[in-house]
């Protein structure tokens, strides 16, 4: 039968880009990825079979996609509800996308607030050996003398925020 060889093509780089997508879903360790790229390649190979011509422009169409298909992967996948909850670190389990939304934004509020204290000052309210309680700007912080004890009421200042960690100095 003469033009199975288009077909083949046209069945191998649908499958292709069916297992790539299935490879966005279902984590197989790359596995599908790999068996997608045999597919586009075999798929080549068919139209080149079919003419030399076609060949020509499927070998050109994959390398322009390949690149393109994966880096549109790398970039939007991680924003995506899927993407979301299957790359460690953005979800809780049993957690929504908006409370992870919620949460993500807190603790972004969280650490632009504890580096904005940088070089703040404040007083000691508890003896800090060397953790204990500062307060400045009205609130109550949990913080980390830097150079030994710091006894309460003594002024302080912050040098570092290093984590959720203060670092204070007593200002002499």
């Amino acid at each position: 039968m003469e033009g199975m060889e288009l077909v083949w093509g046209v069945g191998l780089f649908a499958a292709a880009f069916l297992l790539f997508v299935i490879e966005m879903f279902v984590p197989s360790a790359g596995i599908l990825g790999i068996t997608a790229a045999i597919c586009a390649i075999a798929g080549c190979v068919a139209f080149f079979m079919y003419s030399p011509m076609i060949g020509m422009l499927s070998a050109v169409f994959l390398i322009i996609a390949a690149p393109t298909a994966a880096y549109a992967a790398f970039k939007y996948y991680p924003h995506t509800p899927i993407g979301r909850r299957m790359i460690l670190g953005n979800t809780a389990p049993g957690e929504d996308d908006e409370s992870a939304q919620r949460r993500a934004y807190e603790k972004a509020e969280t650490q632009a607030r504890e580096k904005q204290i940088v070089g703040a000052e404040g007083v000691a309210v508890t003896d800090l050996h060397p953790v204990g309680v500062v307060r400045i700007e009205g609130e109550r912080i949990q913080a980390l003398a830097e150079t030994g004890i710091i006894e309460a009421d003594t002024p302080i200042r912050v040098i570092a925020v290093v984590g959720s960690e203060v670092r204070v100095r007593p200002i002499t």
